[in-house]
């Protein structure tokens, strides 16, 4: 039969003794440092630790003086413990010294109670030990109930939250504009999103009869934007008439019927400022503007106009700004041409030919129509510039510019550096911290230095909590960047000489004319590669 080793007091005429009981079969061997915390618990010092120690890693029955003088007799013990989440209580139980008595299961159950344990009391522990007697073993006494978690309520949209269409590329080269399946269509009465409501958790309890409740769960809700509606107990979202859906910016489902001219935006229609869709038969003239929360599409020429759309712009013969025309989307924008304007785009732009314009897309630009040709100003993107001709055989100061934020990088480079400095703080604290178990494990921790490895403890879960909310924002601040590697410039015909390049801080100046070529940054430099 296996069976752990314990200990016991023994008290003689001449002293007290502590003999010891070793380990039978797999049972665990006596720990010394479970002695020095029974004995301090007894009020017992001034013993030989040498001797007592010694004895200890012997592991044989034996019996060690511990004072010239005897002692009351000593009753036997229960000694409990909790997890730390206090969900569990272990008592481990330590012999009367001879003489003294044991304890009957009542006084026990009071024992259990006395220390703080009142809920989940294992009556069955109890009765083993009293059966057994087994010392210097744990007994699970206690276990509370844990707690249920719920749910978070969801919500789930039956329309495409992410629509970045791009045209149809020909097989003659040319580009098709007319074929852009870029619009959320729904009809009247369509299911547009449905709730999940959110499901309340159960609390549990602890050994100490505390109740432990479940973490809050994150209730939603629909809300009903323009022409849409609830049913169902709110938790369906329908739409009330037939046109496009779509998320405005504070996260309302929204269904805009587009609004629609005939003709020009003129005098007689005056500055167009329209909450959803606006769709442009004719031309844009000088001087006027279009400000729409959704999408913007023209049929004909934007001339010296301001554009500016919550969505895309698709103008499908181009803009000749002259100087003073400006697009600007928080989506893609295709534009048949783009002369003498200046063109933001917060994903990418489409176009058959840029020209004297500064030109900016987040992600790419594609002048890959059948003229393809960038010539003139300042074009730039996140990750792609890709057209068929760069730059003119005239010299006209041309530069591009792709994979470089600034702002993003500096940012990294603090992070990365407060990375190095939290986790030289959190290497020192846990070697305080080793250094004063390592003192406690003998016996040698003071109060003072009880006190300074508590302090250490709060001071490396703190450290720890900053290293990890300093590495989920490095993270972010890294995936944010990705977009930018492996930048590149490409030319699918011609890059004319002088054209100035930029990719991720380095930039060169085209010295000669090349051909089917792109350009990346290797290390240090911009190489040209053939395509």
């Amino acid at each position: 039969m296996d069976r752990n080793g314990y200990f016991q007091l023994v008290i003689k005429p001449g002293g007290t003794y502590m003999k010891l009981y070793p380990a039978v079969g797999e049972g665990a061997p006596i720990r010394f440092e479970e002695i020095m915390n029974y004995l301090m618990r007894q009020r017992i010092s001034g013993y030989p630790i040498p001797e007592l120690n010694k004895a200890v890693r012997d592991g044989q029955e034996k019996e060690v003086k511990l004072l010239m003088e005897s002692i009351l007799p000593v009753q036997e013990e229960m000694y409990i413990t909790m997890g730390q989440d206090k969900m569990t209580a272990t008592a481990r139980f330590y012999p009367p010294s001879n003489n003294a008595k044991q304890m009957e299961k009542a006084e026990i159950l009071r024992s259990i109670e006395f220390q703080g344990v009142r809920f989940g009391i294992k009556e069955e522990s109890v009765d083993a030990f009293v059966k057994e007697r087994e010392y210097c073993k744990d007994y699970v006494i206690a276990e509370g109930t844990t707690v249920k978690e719920g749910s978070d309520a969801k919500i789930t949209y039956h329309f495409s939250l992410d629509l970045n269409a791009r045209p149809k590329l020909n097989e003659d080269g040319s580009v098709d504009f007319h074929k852009l399946e870029n619009i959320n269509g729904v009809k009247e009465n369509m299911v547009l999103a449905t709730l999940e409501p959110e499901v309340q958790g159960v609390s549990g309890r602890d050994v100490c009869g505390t109740e432990v409740k479940p973490r809050p769960v994150v209730s939603k809700r629909l809300v009903a934007g323009k022409n849409t509606f609830l049913k169902n107990n709110d938790t369906q979202l329908v739409s009330g008439v037939n046109g496009h859906v779509f998320l405005d910016t504070d996260g309302k489902v929204v269904v805009s019927n587009v609004y629609e001219i005939k003709g020009d935006v003129d005098t007689s229609t005056g500055d167009i400022d329209y909450d959803g869709d606006v769709k442009i038969h004719g031309n844009v003239r000088t001087g006027f503007s279009i400000h729409a929360t959704g999408d913007v599409e023209i049929d004909g020429v934007v001339e010296a106009a301001n554009i500016m759309a919550g969505g895309k712009i698709i103008i499908r013969r181009g803009i000749q700004g002259m100087t003073k025309g400006n697009l600007k989307a928080r989506g893609n924008i295709l534009c048949r041409f783009i002369e003498s304007a200046v063109v933001v785009s917060g994903a990418s732009i489409e176009a058959d030919a840029i020209m004297h314009s500064n030109v900016s897309a987040r992600e790419e630009i594609h002048v890959a129509g059948k003229k393809g040709l960038i010539v003139g100003g300042y074009v730039r993107a996140g990750r792609l510039i890709e057209s068929m001709t760069i730059g003119s055989s005239m010299g006209s100061a041309t530069s591009l510019e792709v994979g470089s934020d600034p702002q993003l990088q500096e940012r990294i480079k603090v992070l990365e550096e407060k990375s190095k400095k939290y986790a030289a703080e959190e290497k020192r604290i846990r070697q305080i911290i080793e250094a004063m178990k390592a003192k406690k494990a003998k016996g040698k921790l003071t109060p003072d230095r009880m006190a300074i490895l508590q302090k250490a403890a709060v001071d490396y879960e703190n450290v720890r909590k900053t290293i990890a909310a300093t590495e989920k924002e490095l993270a972010a601040c890294h995936e944010q960047t990705e977009m930018t590697e492996g930048a590149c410039i490409k030319a699918k015909n011609t890059v004319y000489s002088g054209v100035k390049l930029m990719i991720a801080g380095e930039f060169t100046i085209t010295s000669a004319e090349y051909q089917f070529c792109k350009f990346v940054k290797d290390w240090h430099e911009i190489k040209r590669v053939s395509l």
